[in-house]
């Protein structure tokens, strides 16, 4: 389903297809998806960013609608195979090693940049993040989860409009589902992620 459809769908179930909630549905929005970022963690969620590193920079700006690091990597940016994982410090420790030109590879975050010490010359970051999910709009109607999950935002709109309603009977009726959907898909991601034939050992 596309932003339109999801927007009156809710406006139906609702029973509150007045201009009124039709207008403000969506203010509801980022809302719905503030809490679906912070409840959901799935592999569509989970992005790659490459970023080519210059011996005169020392901080890398963080790919729009970061959240968290999975993992991060310093390699080679033209041929060869030399991979390093810098290792994460507070910005304290970052200002300490590089006051006392410390040769260690690391890695701290901080205004929105990644800031890596020691310099690097030839290489390429490579960081795998969990990502925001894309706001839906008019003009960004379709995102992995409305193609996958359409009644996570259903629901969860459908908690606004009947909180905006002062109706808090249906609020928390609709609350329940709206949970119980976004545990539904993680349990599926869970499964999907880490099912598959069980390690075996093979001997000679």
């Amino acid at each position: 389903m596309n932003y339109q459809d999801i927007v009156d769908t809710a406006l139906q179930y609702s029973n509150r297809e007045d201009g009124e909630t039709a207008a403000i549905i969506t203010r509801f929005m980022p809302v719905v998806e503030s809490r679906i970022n912070r409840a959901l963690d799935t592999k569509d969620m989970s992005w790659r960013s490459v970023l080519l590193m210059d011996e005169s920079q020392r901080f890398y700006g963080l790919p729009t609608g970061y959240m968290s690091m999975r993992d991060i990597q310093v390699q080679d940016s033209v041929g060869g195979d030399s991979q390093l994982t810098p290792v994460y410090v507070a910005p304290e420790a970052m200002n300490a090693a590089i006051t006392n030109s410390s040769d260690k590879l690391i890695y701290t975050i901080i205004a929105n940049q990644i800031q890596v010490h020691p310099l690097q010359t030839d290489k390429q970051l490579e960081i795998v993040y969990r990502k925001r999910v894309t706001p839906l709009s008019d003009g960004e109607p379709n995102n992995w989860l409305s193609v996958q999950a359409p009644d996570v935002y259903i629901f969860g709109l459908l908690v606004e409009i009947s909180s905006y309603a002062q109706n808090a009977e249906a609020a928390s009726l609709w609350d329940g589902r709206f949970v119980g959907a976004m545990n539904e898909l993680q349990r599926e991601d869970d499964i999907n992620r880490w099912s598959g034939p069980s390690l075996r050992i093979q001997l000679g």
